[in-house]
């Protein structure tokens, strides 16, 4: 005879013995040490078997970071391996073999860990916050200019690692990333010598960023371009990760609003570990967005990205884009700054005079970490707003009479750079 029956079953015997054969009451009382109400707080015996996975000789040995988790699941991932390690069944381990975990929520409100394989992301975390390792730095300061497409692709696949400390690294590093596509070829001009030089510059003025704060609202500032689309992450003020991607494809042919949107997309899956726990606000100087929540009918990439968006608590407040000050220097600042580097012979060595300038000194000098009032520094160059501060010096003479295509100086206005 066969007996299948629930544990619920046994522990409710006095219930349903009236409903079960009278076998099968004295089976579950024989044998009621088979359906304890708790685990046991130990290794089962060993049985004459035991288990093992035998790897193919000089294969790979799985072994990736940690999963990204927001301060919950950190807290509840912590508990349940707490309570494994305590019951015995999960040990400490130097083995090289090793897969993150991942929480998964159950139906009835609790956590079930389940083994996930993805690889994770890491920095070295600092007393003021969160900074590039130094070594590594170093290294890329003192890269070679490349002379192949493999050694583009070392230089390219190590700056992208630190992608998280620059603005607007997507479209700086784009001239590198356009020679490593297939079919293309190796060709080294000015637009690759410039990127790899300001990459370079870039990442060894990497700025501190802020540790995340789970007690305090974030914000986001989402900005796009017609040639990409950029964002930042931020804390009082104080920015905590950018993010920024090249448009291609049928993204590059998206019209204003929906690059706006993409941009917003993008953004929340790339933090959404940060974001999920509690409400956040987020920033756009696209007046359109402010009403996401209100629109009528959607066309069908536009319902699936809103669909994404409602699964987070925000609230949206529109800036103007002239005060959207971080994101816009994400998507724009690199077009105006290689326009001006091409026509202007010396204009790289504006940056150098900002320090001793009667005008800026002192402004260039309070933007060394982050924004002070409207001004800010991008790719060394100081702005106010949308607009390039120029040092005094013959080249603000000469960049007012091109603005004005006139010879003399007897107009005056603010000019749009």
């Amino acid at each position: 005879m066969i007996l299948l029956v629930y544990k619920e079953s046994y522990l409710n015997l006095d219930e349903t013995n009236k409903s079960l054969p009278s076998l099968a009451v004295s089976l579950l009382q024989e044998f009621e040490d088979v359906f304890p109400e708790e685990m046991p707080n130990e290794l089962p015996p060993i049985r004459g078997i035991e288990h093992q996975i035998d790897f193919v000789p000089g294969a790979a040995i799985p072994n990736r970071p940690a999963y990204r988790s927001n301060p919950e699941e950190t807290k509840e991932l912590q508990r349940q391996v707490e309570d494994l390690m305590s019951k015995g069944y999960m040990t400490e381990s130097m083995s090289p073999c090793a897969v993150p975990v991942l929480l998964v929520p159950k139906k009835d409100g609790t956590w079930r860990i389940k083994i996930d394989l993805k690889s994770g992301y890491h920095q070295i975390r600092m007393k003021e916050g969160i900074e590039v390792d130094e070594k590594k730095v170093k290294a890329i300061k003192e890269w070679p200019t490349p002379k192949s497409i493999t050694e583009v692709r070392s230089f390219h696949g190590l700056a992208s690692f630190y992608r998280r400390f620059v603005k607007d690294f997507s479209t700086l590093v784009a001239p590198l990333t356009q020679i490593i596509k297939k079919n293309v070829g190796f060709h080294w001009g000015a637009d690759q010598d410039n990127a790899f030089a300001t990459i370079k510059e870039r990442l060894c003025s990497a700025p501190v960023l802020a540790l995340p704060n789970f007690n305090k609202t974030f914000e986001i500032k989402c900005d796009a371009s017609g040639i990409g689309i950029g964002a930042v992450l931020m804390q009082d003020r104080r920015p905590i990760a950018f993010f920024s991607e090249k448009l291609s494809g049928a993204s590059l042919k998206y019209p204003t609003y929906d690059k706006e949107l993409y941009a917003l997309v993008r953004a929340l899956e790339t933090w959404q570990h940060y974001l999920w726990p509690r409400e956040f606000v987020i920033h756009t100087d696209h007046e359109s967005l402010k009403h996401l929540k209100g629109q009528g009918k959607l066309n069908q990439r536009h319902a699936r990205w809103l669909e994404y968006i409602e699964t987070f608590p925000y609230v949206i407040r529109y800036k103007q884009g002239k005060e959207n000050i971080v994101a816009d220097a994400l998507s724009r600042r690199y077009v105006l700054l290689t326009s001006m580097s091409a026509k202007l012979l010396g204009f790289e060595y504006v940056k150098d005079m900002y320090a001793d300038d009667a005008d800026f000194s002192d402004v260039y000098k309070a933007c060394d970490k982050t924004a002070f009032g409207k001004f800010y520094k991008h790719n060394g160059y100081l702005f106010k707003e949308s607009k390039l501060c120029v040092p005094s010096c013959s080249m603000r003479e000469l960049l007012v009479r091109e603005a004005h295509g006139v010879t003399t100086r007897t107009q005056t206005k603010d000019l749009g750079i």
